[in-house]
């Protein structure tokens, strides 16, 4: 096969041979594909010992060949079609809880990241548009921790025409391992915009209540065959919106077999995830919104955090600072990213248009008003609390409920002690008594 390869090397363009190569080994993998649709449980693992054999000799050509190509990006849609063969093969026929099958499934994903690291730094090498030694920028976030900020941000540097690559990242928001990395980063830049865990669920809270998103109006049983078909677990290289699936997926069995399903109430499979949220008092609708989240939107955001921290060019913002000092912030960025004029002074200025008490867009997203506004529209005969107190009720129930799961998340080991990475802050931080008073006499 090798020398095969190596003939084709001889008459191909460094494109086609990278495309070539991948489609040999999608080839294969389709084979197995059949080879394991049509045997029994004997054959399948028959199947997983030889492909554990050809490790060395087809994912050493990969990792190598395809890796020195300098235009592998074209392989793109190869890739993609190599990962639904893998997504396939990983599905039939097997016992999904072996070790073996985890191991094989491993391995596949690791092969899939060795083609797309080819693909992006072929990317960032030739088709740049500042050329082969600047990076390129990207921008992520997670669910509730500033995406609509965040997007208008990427949109708003981009009507400058400053010659950079500056990217909004789909595929770090749900990463919860180096498998799930989805492209290669050695020549890129990055800015995580986190949130401090109470906060973000909070807001989420308020948020899924006022049916701000179609996923949150689909019915628990939808979640659940999505989740099954699709084989999704916590750590699946899976899309935000297969995670969030199986966060209400997750929450449906927790009403009824968890450790809290006494005190929570049955969730019903023709029920709309928004829908049972609304029918339960604030105290159980926080602790459902952390069922969600610890299966969506925590697992990345905490990973992604210690993964960019020890990026170069690269640094993770708490959401609060936009709204504290925004022009600062996008200061401190662009220095990060080592931008220079006259790129700098006119991405300044075109950024500090998506700050938040600048933009009406983040404030028409605010989780606080849509809430209440959906409870005005709905002439609910309750006031929701002020986000301050929510985030007090979810502290305590942390403590009496949660084993101090959220608390445990707050903190990061810093010179020898725990400190808080992000703060609670504005309306979701209580006010000192004198100087409430004087705010609630103000108004």
């Amino acid at each position: 096969m090798l020398s095969g390869l190596s003939t084709v090397n001889n008459k191909m363009s460094n494109v086609s041979f990278a495309v070539a190569l991948i489609a040999v080994f999608l080839f294969a993998l389709i084979g197995g594909v059949e080879q394991c649709m049509s045997a029994n449980a004997e054959g399948h693992h028959a199947l997983l010992q030889a492909s554990n054999v050809r490790k060395k000799s087809l994912t050493n050509v990969v990792a190598s060949e395809i890796l020195a190509q300098p235009y592998a990006g074209e392989a793109d849609e190869a890739v993609d079609d190599m990962a639904d063969a893998i997504k396939t093969l990983g599905e039939v026929g097997a016992d999904q809880t072996s070790v073996e099958t985890i191991a094989h499934r491993q391995f596949m994903l690791s092969t899939v990241r060795a083609l797309k690291l080819a693909g992006l730094d072929a990317s960032n090498r030739t088709d740049s548009k500042t050329g082969g030694d600047v990076p390129k920028y990207y921008m992520f976030s997670h669910h509730k921790t500033g995406t609509v900020m965040g997007s208008e941000a990427v949109f708003r540097m981009n009507e400058v025409n400053s010659g950079l690559d500056i990217l909004w990242h789909s595929g770090l928001p749900t990463a919860t391992s180096e498998l799930e990395i989805p492209d290669p980063m050695e020549k890129s830049c990055f800015l995580h915009i986190v949130r401090n865990p109470f906060e973000m669920l909070v807001s989420g809270y308020l948020y899924h209540k006022a049916e701000s998103e179609d996923w949150v109006l689909k019915p628990f049983g939808q979640a659940l065959a999505e989740t099954i078909q699709n084989n999704i677990t916590r750590d699946s290289a899976a899309s935000w919106l297969s995670k969030a699936f199986l966060g209400i997926a997750q929450v449906f069995h927790e009403t009824r077999n968890g450790p809290l399903s006494d005190w929570l109430p049955d969730a019903q499979s023709d029920e709309r995830f928004a829908d049972y949220l609304n029918r339960l008092d604030p105290d159980r609708g926080l602790v459902v919104e952390y069922i969600l989240a610890r299966e969506f939107s925590l697992p990345s955001m905490l990973f992604t955090y210690d993964w960019v921290a020890e990026h170069s060019c690269s640094l993770n913002v708490c959401l609060h600072s936009f709204y504290d000092e925004c022009s600062a912030v996008w200061q401190r960025v662009l220095q990060t990213w080592q931008i220079q004029e006259p790129q700098y002074s006119s991405l300044l200025h075109a950024v500090e248009k998506s700050c938040p008490n600048v933009s009406n867009q983040t404030l028409m997203h605010s989780s606080g008003h849509l809430a209440r506004e959906y409870d005005k529209n709905h002439e609910k005969n309750h006031e929701l609390p002020p986000e301050h107190e929510l985030v007090n009720r979810l502290r305590d129930l942390d403590k009496k409920k949660l084993n101090r799961t959220i608390a445990h998340m707050e903190k990061i080991a810093e010179m020898e002690k725990e400190v808080s990475w992000c703060q609670v802050s504005g309306k979701y931080k209580e006010l000192p008594a004198t100087a409430e008073a004087k705010n609630t006499n103000a108004s």
